[in-house]
């Protein structure tokens, strides 16, 4: 079963104030100038897996699942 609710997070939980300069240096993100503006909603990319141990019970082979859903709809499976 799988629950497509946001899950509850608590941001706090988060290490924020890690600096990354020393890895990356003091970079920005490459967004170009003519880039337009964002409208509307955000899109919401969600995936799950699954997958177990030889649990084919005739040759014993793994056997793993996923699912990507955008905005609730399943795109890929």
């Amino acid at each position: 079963m799988m629950d497509p609710d946001y899950p509850n997070m608590n941001i706090d939980n988060f290490n924020t104030g890690a600096d990354w300069k020393d890895f990356y240096g003091d970079i920005k993100e490459a967004i170009p100038a003519d880039a337009p503006e964002p409208l509307g909603n955000g899109v919401d990319i969600r995936m799950f897996t699954d997958s177990d141990h030889a649990g084919d019970k005739v040759n014993r082979r793994s056997r793993t699942g996923w699912m990507i859903y955008i905005n609730m709809a399943l795109i890929m499976w």
